[in-house]
């Protein structure tokens, strides 16, 4: 990897901690802000939005990594119409044309991973592959930032990397060595692997 133009890592110790990071971030929040705007209702922004954020930090990284997509997430048993998503997708891509979106119903990811169904979209995380994965952020009905985990964020902040509980290792070990993380953020540590 190219050496990256870096400054003093960024000390994130709770939640409150990463809820700034992501509140100072006038990209960020202008994406929070379309995703309530136009997103579907209850929507959620997770993954590597905010993994990579907070990797950022701890790195010292001054401009951030890129993102594969922006995961918007959010939970409607009564239409989990594929078309549905596409049309949330498209009406933040007309609002935000340089943001690669992604909009998944997570009340239908079972059948796409074969996980049981989820009861709701911080039931679906649940069975997402990584720990530092399975968290989600979204404009909270006062405007401030909303924060969600279904781990914590020991492994998130800690810069470890390991498979959820609910996930499957295979699915994890195969992302692990496809992602490659450690060259973008050689700090971490990865566990499960063997």
């Amino acid at each position: 990897m190219a050496s990256r133009q870096t400054g003093p890592p960024v000390p994130l110790t709770s939640v409150g901690d990463i809820i700034r990071l992501i509140d100072s971030d006038s990209w960020m929040v202008e994406v929070l802000d379309a995703v309530q705007r136009l997103g579907p209702l209850n929507a959620w922004v997770g993954a590597g939005f905010v993994r990579n954020k907070v990797w950022d930090a701890l790195h010292g990284y001054l401009r951030p990594s890129l993102l594969n997509d922006v995961d918007v997430i959010y939970f409607n048993v009564d239409d989990q119409t594929v078309s549905s998503e596409r049309a949330f997708e498209e009406a933040l891509t007309d609002a935000m044309p340089l943001v690669p979106w992604s909009v998944r119903n997570q009340a239908r990811m079972h059948e796409n991973f074969g996980t049981p169904r989820a009861l709701s979209t911080l039931d679906a995380m649940r069975y997402w592959p990584e720990t530092v994965t399975a968290i989600a952020v979204q404009k909270g009905p006062q405007g401030g930032v909303r924060f969600v985990s279904c781990y914590g964020v020991d492994d998130l902040i800690g810069l470890a990397v390991r498979p959820t509980p609910g996930g499957s290792l295979p699915v994890y070990q195969q992302r692990i060595m496809e992602k490659d993380w450690r060259t973008i953020w050689p700090k971490l540590r990865v566990y499960g692997l063997s």
